[in-house]
């Protein structure tokens, strides 16, 4: 092969080898729609459920970004050993996106490490946490005690008993509410004003 041969054949190679990134880069810029979310796991699916919605609205176009944001949401909970995605591609632009979330051993027996308000400084942390404590909501207690449903229930009341009379109408919606591993088996619970922020 002579040096002009040669030259061809390392560019075809090197076009090879990186264009599969150049692809990747391009399709994390396209937008598109996803129609349904399905979820399996064996527990939290409504916790899932809450996050896929918030973050991946059947209405707003999204992108790879997005579900990147989804995923490190559901991972950074410590509720999951894995979470892996299997997509199908009903027609152009649009996406059916399933879950397949797999539980970390020993679930059953995951406790709540602590429970934290964040971004709401109107709230009398206090107030809030005795509230919850008077619901059986408080640190010690096993995590599945309280399915997610009721747990924002719970801490959607104790959070509109713990603010300013005065203030009360700013907090009629729901808070949000996401997990965060503290060591093995031990889960903080984490109210925020408003659902994760994955643009």
């Amino acid at each position: 092969m002579n040096k002009q041969n040669k030259f061809a054949a390392l560019t075809l190679l090197c076009l090879l080898v990186f264009s599969p990134n150049l692809s990747t880069s391009a399709n994390s810029k396209q937008t598109f729609r996803i129609e349904r979310v399905y979820v399996f796991a064996q527990y939290d699916s409504a916790f899932v459920l809450a996050v896929a919605h918030a973050v991946l609205r059947p209405d707003r176009d999204l992108s790879e970004s997005q579900v990147d944001c989804l995923l490190a949401t559901l991972r950074a909970s410590g509720l999951f050993e894995r979470v892996q995605t299997e997509w199908s591609y009903p027609e152009s632009g649009i996406r059916r996106l399933t879950l397949h979330c797999y539980t970390r051993p020993g679930r059953k027996r995951f406790i709540v490490s602590r429970i934290s308000l964040v971004d709401l400084p109107e709230v009398d942390s206090k107030l809030f946490l005795k509230h919850l404590a008077d619901k059986g909501l408080k640190p010690g207690v096993t995590l599945l005690q309280f399915p997610y449903d009721e747990m924002n229930e719970i801490v959607d009341e104790s959070i509109r008993s713990a603010v300013p009379k005065e203030r009360i109408s700013k907090y009629q919606g729901s808070a949000w509410i996401s997990f965060k591993q503290t060591s093995k088996g031990r889960i903080e619970i984490r109210a925020f004003a408003s659902e994760p922020n994955c643009q």
